[in-house]
């Protein structure tokens, strides 16, 4: 019986896989060479447009096999790095397994019960001795493992790099396949080539303005209500920050968000959108202050449903699916360790992603300092956490990105411009041919 566990595998299996590896490699190498010479050879001998698409052709699928070889050299090369560590801690688990069972035949040759003080001491002695072994054992072990899981890993994401896109790579979620995938089709189609970089910028830099607005809108409530006495109130689609600014230029608008605007029109219609108002203590106040599972508990579901109204309603619908969305997002990528291994701060941020829809999901149903506190935390975290991924993205890639679309609407325009010239000059010949007197 063995005391430290050895990784299966066949190392030599894996180098004959990494043979057969090199071995596309090389084949596809000499045909993409191949195709390349073709090309050449044809242009030569012919001209004309279709000379010009078959050389495009050939030079095409060249630059295809070449991708194909590509990704068959790096897999060698990862596979045989994988195969030499593999075997690496086989051999060390082997030696270490010795190793400890010399220093347990020793430990176990101790004098067991000890008859004399010297023998006790000798006992103890041997009992250190076998302690700091075995911990030096597992020392080695523990610096084998962590390189083995190293290369591992490193074949992994040069598989993963190379993988079709309509295929999930290891420990990807949910939303990366489906943005990977969005991109990829961009940039199968011309007009949408130069768009990309700014798409990809704009889905990776969303969660920054929307977890500063949150956090903004959280604690402005929770200091409001701290000096001025102010409701809490849950967090619909129209937050304070847009509260605040709309009472302004409008007098009757806090009365319709809360549900108490009076009139035939806007009555029924606040109370639809913004919730009807709750009775408390024998008076009327706002609902969007109030918690709804309180309000179901004592009057019904539907109870619940009026006092919420459709925007707060739409609201923590959307909130609960947000948070399911983004649930799923994270069980997707498996085994925590290994997706936290394979996608480092970028899964700790899918990760925030499920505390914050969740936080924001509970002040909508239940505004209260704890919830609305909890929406302010998780949004500085999740926030933050976007922010330290795309960091580039914010100090140079969005700059690149804009600079790519605003030329190709630039190119645009200058071809709508010279269109539009072409047609002015075609007009003014036509109007020149008709005209007696030119």
């Amino acid at each position: 019986m063995t005391f430290f566990d050895e990784p299966p595998g066949d190392p030599e299996a894996l180098r004959e896989a990494a043979a057969q590896q090199l071995a596309v490699n090389s084949t596809t190498d000499a045909t993409a060479a191949d195709l390349r010479r073709e090309g050449g050879n044809l242009a030569d001998v012919w001209e004309g447009d279709a000379s010009l698409a078959a050389v495009t052709s050939l030079n095409g699928l060249a630059t295809l096999v070449e991708e194909l070889s590509g990704a068959a050299g790096r897999a060698a090369s990862a596979i045989t790095t994988y195969a030499d560590e593999l075997e690496a801690f086989q051999d060390t688990v082997d030696d270490l397994n010795a190793r400890h069972a010399t220093a347990l035949a020793r430990y176990q040759r101790r004098p067991d019960p000890p008859s004399t003080p010297e023998e006790q001491i000798e006992a103890m002695d041997e009992v250190t001795v076998f302690d700091d072994a075995v911990l030096g054992l597992w020392d080695e072990y523990h610096t084998a493992e962590d390189a083995f899981d190293a290369a591992a890993l490193a074949l992994t994401r040069v598989i993963d790099a190379d993988m079709p896109p309509h295929i999930p790579e290891h420990a990807e979620g949910i939303d990366a396949y489906l943005q990977g995938l969005m991109i990829d089709w961009m940039l199968e189609v011309p007009i949408l080539q130069d768009f990309h970089q700014l798409v990809e910028a704009g889905m990776n830099l969303a969660p920054v303005p929307a977890a500063a607005m949150t956090t903004f809108t959280n604690i402005r409530k929770l200091v409001d209500a701290a000096r001025n006495g102010v409701p809490l109130t849950s967090n619909g689609l129209l937050g304070r920050f847009l509260d605040t600014r709309v009472a302004g230029l409008a007098p009757g608008y806090p009365a319709f968000l809360n549900g108490m605007a009076t009139g035939a029109v806007s009555g029924p219609l606040s109370r639809l959108l913004m919730g009807a108002p709750v009775m408390v203590d024998g008076a009327q106040v706002a609902a969007r202050t109030q918690n709804l599972l309180t309000i179901a508990r004592g009057g019904g579901l539907g109870a619940a449903t009026r006092a919420a109204g459709l925007v707060r309603g739409l609201g923590v619908v959307g909130g609960v699916a947000s948070t399911g969305l983004s649930l799923a997002n994270v069980i997707s990528q498996g085994n925590p360790v290994d997706a936290f291994q394979a996608n480092g701060t970028n899964y700790l941020q899918d990760v925030a992603e499920v505390g914050f829809n969740a936080s924001l999901t509970a002040a909508m149903v239940a505004p209260n300092p704890v919830t609305i506190g909890a929406a302010a935390v998780t949004g500085v975290i999740y926030g933050g956490l976007a922010i330290y991924n795309n960091w580039d993205d914010i100090t140079e890639g969005a700059g690149r990105a804009w600079d790519a679309t605003t030329e190709f609407v630039s190119d645009v325009g200058d071809t709508i411009g010279d269109a539009a010239d072409a047609v002015g000059d075609t007009l003014s010949d036509v109007g020149s041919a008709l005209n007696p007197f030119d």
